[in-house]
């Protein structure tokens, strides 16, 4: 049976311990219907003017149930077990006016990465999503988003990394760089 043949869509290989499971339309169709608890967060990413690949800082938007901002609005602690849909997105803008010296011919690439960090204090890479730009004569906005369901124990956290936060749009109405975490259920069925 091919891996894409498989009834929830994963692949032969993968195991269905804490951390990331794989998210397909039928996965993603049942999130809605869930009668799980209300855990739930909507964040914006706080201005930073760092170039170099590093944790993108968060604001509460919006009151959040079972997790709660640390480290500086840095790390998101699930007060919750369960399975969380964590959405991601960032809009960069490309502003040819902001190319650093001896760059403007070159290609940028940007990236994010999602952190989950355990209770144990293991750090793990659960996804990454990143493009490469060539600067061009006119301002370009370019999008990078990610959905993950991840599994998580109560007490671990998460954390964004993101490459050029400096280019990164704070400011756009409505936001255009934010994160929002929602508990899908509280088992992995």
């Amino acid at each position: 049976m091919a891996w894409r043949d498989k009834p929830d869509g994963s692949h032969p290989n993968a195991t269905r311990t804490r951390g990331i499971l794989p998210l397909n339309v039928t996965r993603l169709a049942d999130f809605f219907q869930s009668s799980s608890s209300k855990a739930s967060m909507f964040l914006k990413a706080n201005d930073s003017r760092e170039q170099t690949m590093g944790q993108v800082q968060w604001e509460e938007v919006q009151h959040s149930q079972g997790a709660a901002l640390e480290g500086g609005g840095r790390w998101i602690r699930v007060d919750e077990a369960g399975l969380y849909l964590l959405f991601v997105q960032a809009v960069y803008k490309l502003n040819p006016a902001a190319v650093p010296a001896g760059v403007r011919a070159g290609a940028v690439t940007l990236e994010f990465q999602v952190l989950l960090e355990y209770r144990e204090q293991d750090v793990v890479q659960m996804s990454s999503v990143f493009d490469t730009h060539c600067w061009g004569l006119k301002e370009t906005d370019v999008t990078l988003s990610q959905a993950v369901l991840l599994q998580v124990a109560a007490g671990d956290r998460i954390a964004v990394n993101a490459s050029h936060r400096h280019l990164m749009d704070y400011h756009a109405k409505p936001l255009s760089s934010f994160l929002t975490l929602l508990k899908y259920s509280n088992t992995d069925h």
